[in-house]
């Protein structure tokens, strides 16, 4: 509007000098001033056919980089992005201005902030490109998407793994290959005797053979003893920081289990399919790619029991105990409420949650 009113007065201005004094150079001018937004306006389909965009980087070294492929310089343009949290549906949208020269590239860097933990989108969504007076515009529609995820600060958390645990079984165990454990229905291997290793341990013909102590290394099954569930459920008024203590406190459980030698189940319900997606965790390697897809997936609003939906896919009996954490950071050990934690202090809570599972 401003420039309207400046381009306006311009002419006025230039209309009156040529009606009071009737000069030819006036007159000129005034011809310039009225043709040349209308040249402008023709112009530019044309310039914007010659920029081109694309994002690089990551989420802490975010650029859009805009490339005019014209001659002739741009000097007005704005870009319009939103950067989006899904969990918390945490959005802001901002224009950002700029000026590009003649076939060259400008890079525009983007200030995200302090991301929350878990998945962010980043959109360019709008293009506009405006004349050398400012008077018109013409905007460009862009579908340039990036998703950045940010892994939580794990901490330790107070996990202990009960003898019932450790002696569930099924049918068809695997058993590790490259680690010794405590079951006695696998041998792991054959090694010398060392002090505090039990008799019951030491293989008698072995010994007698070699004419020294040869004990049995037992094997370590690598079964899924406990499924840890993450109920996505989305409570109401989900703020970004309650978001990062459940992505906190349940991906620290997990790394609990893990630091035990627990063999686990990372799950978490998918509306689109009406099942449970469940990735195995042995080590913290497994961890942090299951934490990735947790990360990725959405939130939903019905109010699904996950301990029916155990119940129906026949889930219960494959563990010796099933693990739920919500995101009013609620603990549920099989059907009951056995802690809750608290987004100001969750490095305490879980340092002093005392579960046992």
């Amino acid at each position: 509007m401003k420039n309207w009113l400046a381009y306006l007065f311009l002419v006025a201005g230039t209309g009156y000098l040529l009606v009071m004094y009737a000069a030819e150079p006036f007159l000129l001018l005034l011809l310039l001033e009225l043709i040349f937004p209308l040249l402008q306006l023709f112009l530019l389909p044309v310039q914007r056919l010659g920029l081109r965009t694309r994002m690089e980087g990551e989420a802490e070294n975010f650029r859009l980089l805009v490339e005019n492929r014209g001659v002739l310089p741009l000097l007005r343009l704005a870009v319009r992005t939103e950067v989006l949290h899904p969990w918390s549906g945490q959005r802001r949208r901002r224009w950002n201005r700029f000026s590009v020269g003649g076939r060259d590239t400008q890079e525009i860097r983007m200030n995200l902030g302090q991301l929350p933990c878990g998945r962010t989108v980043v959109t360019a969504e709008r293009l506009r490109l405006w004349d050398y007076l400012g008077l018109f515009f013409l905007g460009k529609r862009l579908r340039i998407r990036r998703e950045f995820c940010r892994f939580p600060k794990l901490l330790p958390a107070e996990v202990a793994v009960s003898g019932r645990t450790w002696s569930f079984r099924m049918d068809g165990d695997v058993f590790s290959d490259s680690q010794p454990g405590d079951d006695p229905a696998e041998v792991f291997g054959f090694r010398e005797y060392q002090p505090g290793d039990r008799l019951q341990q030491v293989h008698w013909k072995l010994s007698a053979r070699a004419d020294s102590w040869v004990v049995r290394e037992l094997s370590l099954p690598e079964i899924p003893r406990i499924l840890l569930l993450a109920d996505l459920r989305r409570p109401a008024g989900a703020t970004a920081a309650q978001c990062d203590a459940f992505l906190t406190s349940v991906l620290s459980l997990s790394q609990a289990l893990v630091l035990e030698g627990c063999c686990h189940e990372l799950g978490w319900y998918q509306p689109q399919t009406g099942k449970l997606q469940r990735k195995r965790v042995q080590d913290l390697e497994q961890l942090y790619e299951a934490g990735e897809q947790l990360m990725r997936a959405d939130l939903y609003p019905e109010a699904e029991d996950l301990w029916e939906v155990c119940r129906s896919e026949r889930l219960i009996p494959r563990y010796a105990g099933i693990l739920r954490v919500n995101l009013e950071l609620e603990l549920y050990y099989g059907e009951a409420l056995v802690g809750k934690l608290s987004a100001e202090h969750l490095e305490q809570d879980l340092a002093r949650c005392g579960l046992e599972v």
